[in-house]
């Protein structure tokens, strides 16, 4: 029996070094490529590549961060109903304090929620059938983080292709600030359809390391980079979200 034992493991091992340098060979691709996914995002937002992390879903990406900073905490939602992010968040935290964003939430509304609470998320824009709400400018979120210093904020920006006044930039010089981006339906008309369904997380690297990851296949990550390089996307997505604020604008 020791005799079998031994001989079969002198079979077996050497397949199994076998397999796992392909499988080592094999990631190498996809983590250069996930790498240059990483920069290509960080320069959309002009962010370092370590203040990155995607996700191949908006759904993993707000999961990462409701797990990993609403998890027995005190969350308040300055967000519509159909915010993933607010949803992973009121299920992972503690308790919840809802701002009521159907009666637009006021400076002074949100500084006072922010000081309640451990976690704030905060929408914007906000859609409200015809109606695109920018519930602040950069310089009050500013003035949030002055006045709620010790409240984590994580804004939800995945609409913010529709903002007039984007907070992406201003986010991400504020200490404490997580910012939720994606792509979305202006994307995925324009063919980019895997692209559509990605997002990222961006901020501080000390916030964004600590979050689970979920990797990437080879596959899609070719269609993602492929999608984001093709020819005038970006034009045509601005051009359609100049369209939709119109359109919405006037509904």
């Amino acid at each position: 029996m020791t005799a079998c034992t031994t001989s079969f493991s002198f079979i077996v091992e050497p397949q199994l070094a076998r397999l796992a340098t392909k499988d080592a060979e094999s990631s190498i691709p996809s983590i250069a490529l996930q790498q240059k996914l990483i920069e290509r995002f960080a320069a959309r937002i002009s962010s370092g590549a370590d203040e990155i992390v995607p996700f191949t879903t908006v759904e993993r990406a707000a999961c990462a961060v409701a797990s990993t900073y609403a998890t027995g905490r005190r969350v308040g939602l300055a967000t519509t109903q159909t915010s993933l992010l607010a949803s992973c968040a009121a299920a992972a935290a503690s308790s919840t304090r809802p701002l009521d964003a159907n009666e637009g939430a006021t400076q002074s509304a949100l500084i006072d929620l922010a000081r309640e609470v451990d976690v704030l998320i905060l929408e914007a824009p906000q859609i409200f059938g015809g109606d695109v709400r920018e519930p602040l400018t950069p310089r009050q979120l500013l003035e949030l983080r002055a006045r709620a210093s010790r409240t984590l904020i994580v804004l939800d920006l995945l609409n913010e292709d529709l903002a007039r006044t984007p907070l992406t930039q201003a986010a991400l010089l504020i200490p404490g600030t997580l910012v939720l981006r994606g792509f979305g339906l202006l994307w995925a008309a324009e063919g980019a359809t895997t692209l559509a369904k990605t997002a990222f997380i961006a901020g501080a690297p000390g916030l964004v390391s600590a979050l689970r990851r979920h990797e990437f296949t080879l596959e899609s990550l070719e269609r993602v980079v492929s999608e984001l390089d093709a020819v005038d996307i970006d034009r045509r997505v601005q051009a359609a979200a100049r369209t939709r604020r119109a359109n919405l604008a006037h509904a």
